[in-house]
């Protein structure tokens, strides 16, 4: 499996937290306010607490602490073939070939990098993009948004900033802005919008070329650079996924990474009753973990409650995510999880990545305003009245798979449409989409989406959506059926 597939199936995933995921729960049973001092009663001796109980805060720590396991899988494979501290380009849009991940996105080329920041803070520098869309957002290891520089916070301006880590006391020199990690690990996600086409693609390859990624040594001429600077991709022994790796982890091997991990990834003041809780039967940042120091009945109940979390997770994602207006299917709770372990664990297990609602915002529906399945033996329109149109300070554009969430050849070689094709108002300002298999005449083509012939999904993306969206206070329009 090569790192470049690896990136992208976890990049691509993330749109399926819009399809099939999580529902947002009650965080109660992971914030039992457990006192320290009850807390230290039961740490090292567990067997005062019943099975059930400690199967049960087995469980919750299983899906407290699986975002941050799975980041940890994802960085070390990832790393073995690029280091750490790399910038790694994708250069090419998905087409109909493309089956690596579902609901591939047409709008936007990645960049990424994975940071190790326990010696020293990293420097990212992204040149001035114009009035080009990009956005590189910062995930703690936790999957958490720390940052999100880009057009949307900074304008079109060139961008300097230091990403420091939590242990890091020295100074940042003057015109860097800096960028609080509160972990060792951190992830870039970079994405950059293109129209695809090969004008427009070489276009953001040239701003990839010009972005830089240095140690704060290096960029104060302290440390000569390193060779790995923009080091290139190689071909990866790795046959299994990140995800298939911590699913394949037995309970102590997961618990015990788990504590490894947040000895440098610590978890913040907000988890203190959670952590209170599952100190007791011995998950705690840097302590060895073994099932062998407790009674069998102790170790066998851990056991069951980490096999209890993996099934919760898998519930949690086969569930419909956000809310549903219109018959579509909108989240707005990404990015930034509280105490939601629930959401972040899901969110995690779908697709890494996954932006703040500020960034966007991916509506999505596979039936029409009657309610039944959308299919490409009829015909569709999705009209939107003037003051419908998505409110949106980016771009917004519309996306068709088939059932598979897989994009579909057609012969008009058109996958997406939106703000940036070109699309034609009607006289009162309006817009209508019209979503069928065949041409609907040459007049009406710019406004054009083919669908594939049989069932299919739709995935609406908006990029810097305003307040409305981010409130919850707008929605799209259902998809209509045209009635021959």
């Amino acid at each position: 499996m090569k790192v470049s597939t690896i990136l992208t199936g976890l990049l691509g995933l993330l749109v399926l937290t819009a399809v099939a995921a999580c529902s947002r729960s009650s965080t109660q049973p992971y914030t039992t306010p457990d006192t320290k001092a009850k807390a230290a009663a039961y740490i090292d001796d567990p067997t005062r607490l019943s099975e059930k109980e400690i199967s049960e805060r087995a469980r919750d720590a299983y899906v407290f602490g699986y975002p941050l396991v799975l980041m940890d899988v994802t960085r070390e494979i990832v790393t073995s073939e690029t280091p750490a501290n790399t910038l790694s380009h994708l250069r090419e849009l998905p087409d109909p070939s493309f089956h690596t991940v579902v609901a591939p996105n047409v709008d936007t080329l990645y960049t990424t990098a994975w940071l190790d920041l326990d010696e020293e803070p990293i420097v990212l520098s992204v040149p001035n993009a114009g009035d080009r869309y990009y956005v590189m957002q910062i995930l703690d290891a936790w999957t958490n948004v720390v940052a999100a520089p880009g057009t949307r916070t900074k304008g079109a301006e060139k961008l300097e900033i230091a990403i420091v880590g939590p242990n890091y006391k020295g100074r940042i020199p003057r015109g860097l802005e800096r960028v609080e990690s509160p972990t060792t690990y951190a992830w870039i996600v970079g994405r950059i919008h293109t129209t695809g086409t090969p004008d427009d693609l070489a276009q953001v390859h040239a701003v990839q070329d010009e972005m830089r990624m240095q140690p704060l040594s290096v960029y104060e001429g302290k440390a000569p650079p390193t060779p790995t600077a923009q080091g290139k991709q190689k071909p990866s022994s790795h046959t299994k996924s990140p995800a298939e790796v911590v699913n394949s982890m037995d309970p102590e091997t997961f618990f015990d990474r788990l504590n490894r991990l947040m000895a440098k990834n610590p978890p913040k003041k907000e988890d203190a009753f959670a952590m209170a809780r599952f100190e007791t039967i011995g998950i705690s940042p840097g302590k060895p973990f073994s099932l062998d120091r407790y009674p069998k009945e102790v170790s066998r109940a851990i056991e069951n409650g980490a096999i209890q979390g993996q099934e919760r997770l898998q519930k949690l994602t086969q569930k419909p995510l956000g809310t549903e207006t219109n018959g579509w299917n909108i989240l707005l709770s990404t990015g930034d999880y509280g105490t939601d372990y629930d959401t972040r664990a899901a969110v995690a297990r779908m697709g890494l990545g996954a932006n703040l609602p500020e960034d966007a915002v991916y509506p999505t529906t596979a039936r029409d305003s009657d309610g039944n399945p959308l299919d490409g033996r009829h015909r569709y329109v999705l009209h939107f009245e003037k003051d419908e149109i998505p409110p949106v300070d980016a771009f917004w554009s519309l996306t068709v798979y088939d059932e598979d969430q897989f994009l579909v050849k057609n012969d008009a070689k058109r996958y997406a449409v939106g703000s940036h094709h070109g699309l034609k108002p009607n006289a009162d300002g309006s817009i209508t989409i019209y979503l069928q298999s065949s041409s609907p005449g040459r007049e009406r083509e710019s406004n054009w989406l083919p669908i594939p012939s049989e069932r299919f999904n739709a995935m609406l993306r908006l990029y810097s959506p305003q307040a409305p969206v981010t409130r919850g206070e707008w929605a799209p329009p259902p998809i209509e059926r045209v009635r021959d």
